[in-house]
């Protein structure tokens, strides 16, 4: 038995963790935008805030839309007996890859009488403690710091909750959540921590871009963002430096185009230039990438998506077994240029100053955009990709004409060519 769930947003992350999960555990989708213009999306009906206030209130909400979370999570909290979790607090895996398979080699402890501990207030959490429970552990407990929710979770999802433990007591704790306690200590007892499953499961391994490592050592690129700044006349200036471009770089008529092209935007999947455009190598999401619908030389990686700050964004040494998004596809390219051996960055098209409006990029947009783009999560991953940088004698540079981001040393685009 699974946890029956409303999910909030018939998007793609919506729709992609509708497929990792049993479809039976989804009761219906929220969404305000499609509610009456649209009866149903992935076969499940659609409905309204008000018609789940009023008849689907006892059912935990699962926030998909995650450039409407914040607006989302004050809504429900303005009613005591709601329950809900947000995506971007579970394991990337459940949001990304649409893939069942994985959720049933999750481990599980030797001993079906032993007393077990599963660490976390998130569906995941909730998942993995019915996982145990439907194979046959009848000793299983959840923890949860947050009292109102802990309730909310016992009385709606009958999972037997605690508030406060001592590790010792149980045979193996099975961390399931970002967050963790110094309650856990490695002496203690067992701890597994659950939560970064592409550490668990080889499958997100590629040991094709192994072949990628140092290949470009102690030279320097630029990574071309697709903010508004972003100009032609600059890229014409910089031809000859290796580059990587990202997204929707190929709008900008000119004939600078990036060797290295990488895209984690789902949205964008659709786009057959994004697929097939010219560049020497293409970088896709593994979990984006199934059908294989690239041209050319095309590598997948792993991706672990970070969309909440926290104790800072943590920096891929090995792309070949994951690399760690946030909230910014120039941390991945960052994460790639470094593996690949560049030892000098330079950021260009790198505005970081979006605002709701349709000029959020070099080319002109058809609406408006009005997304969170979690702007706190991006710059900690720059904050992590300079921390990182500077202890391995690595120079990234901000090269773009206008720019919010001060992580890094700013420079004229002209010092690029000899950086």
């Amino acid at each position: 038995m699974g946890v029956p769930v409303i999910i909030w947003g018939c998007g793609l992350r919506g729709k992609t963790f509708f497929e990792t999960i049993d479809p039976s555990d989804v009761v219906a989708f929220i969404d305000e935008k499609k509610y009456g213009n649209e009866p149903d999306y992935c076969g499940k009906k659609i409905i309204s805030f008000e018609d789940y206030l009023e008849d689907y209130i006892k059912y935990p909400v699962i926030i998909s839309a995650t450039y409407y979370d914040k607006e989302i999570i004050s809504k429900l909290e303005a009613y005591d007996e709601t329950l809900w979790f947000n995506l971007s607090d579970e394991p990337s895996e459940v949001f990304v890859y649409g893939d069942k398979s994985f959720m049933s080699r999750l481990p599980m402890p030797p001993q079906k009488e032993g007393r077990y501990l599963v660490f976390g207030a998130t569906w995941y959490a909730c998942y993995y403690y019915n996982y145990l429970k439907d194979n046959g552990y009848n000793n299983v407990f959840l923890y949860c710091n947050d009292s109102s929710k802990g309730q909310k979770i016992h009385h709606k999802l009958d999972i037997d909750v605690i508030f406060d433990f001592d590790s010792k007591s149980f045979d193996e704790v099975f961390i399931a959540s970002k967050d963790q306690s110094d309650n856990l200590t490695p002496s203690a007892s067992k701890i597994t921590n659950i939560f970064e499953i592409s550490y668990l499961i080889d499958d997100f391994y590629n040991p094709e871009l192994e072949k990628l490592k140092n290949i470009c050592e102690g030279e320097k690129c630029i990574i071309v963002a697709t903010g508004p700044s972003l100009k032609k006349e600059d890229l014409e200036r910089l031809k000859g430096i290796k580059s990587f471009g990202v997204n929707r770089v190929y709008k900008m008529e000119t004939s600078w185009r990036p060797d290295y092209y990488v895209c984690v935007d789902k949205e964008l999947f659709n786009d057959d230039i994004a697929l097939n455009n010219n560049s020497k190598m293409k970088f896709f999401p593994d979990g984006f990438n199934r059908e294989n619908k690239a041209k050319g030389e095309v590598y997948t990686f792993h991706h672990v998506a970070i969309t909440t700050v926290g104790d800072g964004v943590p920096f891929s040494k090995d792309i070949s077994k994951r690399i760690f998004g946030g909230s910014t596809v120039v941390y991945t390219c960052i994460q790639i240029a470094i593996y690949m051996g560049f030892n000098r960055i330079a950021l260009v098209g790198v505005d970081f100053n979006y605002s709701k409006s349709k000029n959020n990029h070099f080319y002109a947009e058809k609406v408006v955009d009005d997304k969170d783009h979690h702007m706190d999560v991006a710059y900690e991953a720059f904050v992590s990709a300079q921390k990182y940088a500077k202890e391995n004698g690595i120079r990234i540079v901000n090269a773009s004409s206008k720019s919010k981001l001060d992580v890094f040393d700013k420079v004229e685009i002209e010092k690029v060519l000899s950086l």
